[in-house]
C-alpha cells in the first residue's frame, strides 16, 4: 500500500512539472504609481515625443443610475462592480499617430473616457514583436504600466492591462524598425 501512495505522488510530481514547463507562463509587468513632479517617464523607457496623439473618446457614464443598482446588488449579496464596459473596435497600427525615433517606430494613441475615475485595456488581438515594448501612462504622467515586452503574449491574443488611474490613457507601442506594423 505504501508504494502505491508513492508512486502515486511521483506521478503527480512529474505531472505537475510536465505542466509548469509546456504552459506558456507570463511575466508579472510592473505598474509604477510616480510624483506628481516625476514627469520625466523617458527614464523608464518612454519616448519623450509629447505629441497630440489621436483620441478615442468613449461616451460619458451616467453613474447615478449604476450606483443606485449597486446599492440594490449590494443588498442582494451580489459582488461589487469592478467597472463599467465600454467596447472599441480599434486597430491600432491604423489609428496611432507614428514617428520613427532612433531605430524604433513610436507610435502613440489616447484613450479618453469622460469622467472616469481610472481606465484599463482588454487586448483581444495582442501581439508584440521581439523587441518591441508597450507603455501606458496616464495623461498627468503619475501612472506608468511598463514596458510590456513579448513575452507576455498570450496563445489566445488576450491581455488585460492594470488600471491607470485618471479619465485619459496614452498607449505607446515602440517596434523595431525592421519589425514594425
Amino acid at each position: 500500500m505504501r508504494k502505491l501512495s508513492t508512486v502515486r505522488a511521483f506521478g503527480w510530481l512529474v505531472g505537475l512539472m510536465f505542466l509548469m514547463l509546456t504552459t506558456n507562463l507570463q511575466a508579472q509587468v510592473y505598474t509604477r504609481r510616480l510624483s506628481p513632479n516625476a514627469s520625466d517617464l523617458a527614464k523608464y523607457g518612454v519616448s519623450d515625443l509629447r505629441q497630440a496623439p489621436l483620441t478615442l473618446n468613449l461616451p460619458a457614464v451616467d453613474a447615478a443610475p449604476l450606483l443606485i443598482e449597486d446599492e440594490q446588488q449590494a443588498k442582494q449579496g451580489l459582488p461589487f462592480r469592478f467597472g463599467v464596459s465600454q467596447p472599441a473596435d480599434i486597430d491600432l497600427m491604423q489609428a496611432s499617430a507614428k514617428k520613427d525615433v532612433n531605430g524604433y517606430v513610436v507610435r502613440q494613441y489616447q484613450v479618453h473616457s469622460s469622467g472616469a475615475y481610472s481606465i484599463n485595456l482588454i487586448f483581444d488581438q495582442f501581439r508584440l514583436v521581439a523587441g518591441a515594448k508597450l507603455f501606458l501612462y496616464n495623461t498627468d504622467r503619475t501612472m506608468l504600466i511598463g514596458p510590456i515586452e513579448a513575452t507576455s503574449n498570450a496563445a489566445n491574443g488576450v491581455y488585460w492591462t492594470d488600471l491607470i488611474s485618471g479619465d485619459r490613457m496614452i498607449i505607446e507601442l515602440q517596434e523595431p524598425v525592421q519589425s514594425a506594423g
